[in-house]
């Protein structure tokens, strides 16, 4: 007979389960018509980073890896998608053009473009496109927190 093993499992109560509710984030007005962030970054780590800080604003995001992918995510999620962040630098389509693709099909989404590269090495000698913003690399939660709160002033939805 082998000796018998005994284990003690303690898992967190869920909402109807008990006393407590494990896990609740309050949700935002940004979820009452289900809109999102389309996140556009190539790099796997930085984009992690910036999803991971929306949804701690609680913000829904859509990510993509390239321009192509997120003109193909934007298509399927027109409705929902009210702001775009993407990077300028990445291959096969870069930033400006991936917005000015996404502008023809809805022009008034909100953009935001970030690069680790100042602003004026892709808008040499105009101005960034109307409704947009521009988000220096490196930065930090607080620096993307204040960028959203700009273009939820500038929306009909809070973010």
């Amino acid at each position: 007979m082998l000796p018998s093993s005994h284990f003690k499992t303690r898992a967190p109560f869920i909402s109807g389960f008990g006393k407590r509710k494990f896990y609740e984030k309050k949700r935002s007005p940004f979820h009452e018509v289900d809109p999102a962030v389309l996140l556009v970054e190539d790099e796997e780590h930085i984009r992690s980073l910036m999803r991971k800080l929306l949804e701690d604003q609680n913000i829904p995001v859509i990510e993509a890896t390239n321009g192509p992918e997120a003109l193909h995510l934007f298509r399927q999620h027109r409705q929902r998608i009210r702001v775009l962040i993407t990077d300028m630098m990445m291959p096969y389509m870069d930033g400006r053009e991936l917005a000015q693709k996404i502008r023809l099909i809805e022009p008034e989404i909100k953009i935001i473009f970030m690069s680790g590269f100042p602003l004026n090495i892709f808008f040499k000698n105009e101005e960034i496109p109307a409704e947009s913003r521009f988000l220096q690399k490196p930065f930090n939660a607080a620096a993307l927190r204040d960028i959203l709160i700009q273009v939820a002033k500038e929306t009909d939805v809070a973010l």
